[in-house]
């Protein structure tokens, strides 16, 4: 299978449940991708060996487009690990990213500072409780 025959199979089980839009940003990014990977050095049958089968991989794209999640497909790098690829459409997965850093910068700010007015109570107790364990064990 060629490029162009895979991409035309994928168009057309998008159409299915698809905009028209979107199915042309999801072929520009699949098409992109091939070029990409053909241009670091590996064949096309490559490429589309390790998409799989473009019907799958368009139900996939569907699916997750249902539950409003980002489309993921697992790959090859180079050195033969796996690893998952995230394509998301639109600005939602960034600006989910960035309410995620935000909420964990907010999350260890907060614990640097009540680790900061709590230390200087909590470091000796444990260290008194230290002290009076060693002598307990002593006796």
């Amino acid at each position: 299978m060629r490029k162009a025959e895979f991409l035309k199979e994928m168009a057309n089980k998008l159409q299915e449940s698809m905009p028209k839009k979107e199915i042309e940003e999801q072929i520009r990014y699949y098409s992109d991708y091939i070029t990409s990977e053909v241009a670091r050095g590996k064949t096309e049958s490559e490429v589309l060996e390790q998409l799989g089968d473009p019907i799958l991989l368009a139900r996939n794209i569907l699916s997750t487009q249902e539950m409003g999640k980002p489309h993921r497909e697992m790959e090859k790098s180079d050195a033969g690990e796996t690893h998952r690829a995230t394509h998301v459409s639109g600005n939602g997965g960034l600006i989910a990213g960035i309410i995620v850093v935000l909420a964990v910068c907010a999350i260890l700010w907060l614990a640097g500072t009540i680790f900061r007015v709590l230390a200087p109570v909590i470091v000796p107790l444990m260290v008194i409780g230290a002290i009076i364990i060693m002598i307990r064990q002593r006796r």
